[in-house]
């Protein structure tokens, strides 16, 4: 189990995990089952409190944020500890 701050870090496993998450989030990460898939992009979904608030989406290959929204693609920032630690997370997924 990993967290950041008040969020536990949810990785989906499976095209309806996406699906799923498209749906609460209202953006279109369902439709990023292929290019999770063949791993060319990992997906972190937030959750606070058991409600999915922030999707994550980083290149697998160069490891670097894709992009990082909230609900309905609103744009988030994240602080330098907030960053820090999601590098941390990173560098212990293979």
């Amino acid at each position: 189990k990993k967290e950041i701050g008040p969020y536990e870090i949810l990785i989906p496993k499976m095209s309806h995990d996406l699906i799923n998450a498209g749906s609460i989030l209202h953006n279109c990460v369902g439709g990023y089952a292929d290019i999770v898939m063949s791993k060319r992009s990992l997906i972190l979904l937030f959750q606070r409190d058991k409600n999915l608030e922030v999707c994550i989406e980083i290149d697998v290959q160069t490891r670097t944020l894709r992009q990082a929204t909230l609900d309905r693609n609103k744009s988030i920032l994240m602080s330098s500890k907030e960053v820090k630690e999601l590098q941390e997370i990173l560098s212990e997924i293979e």
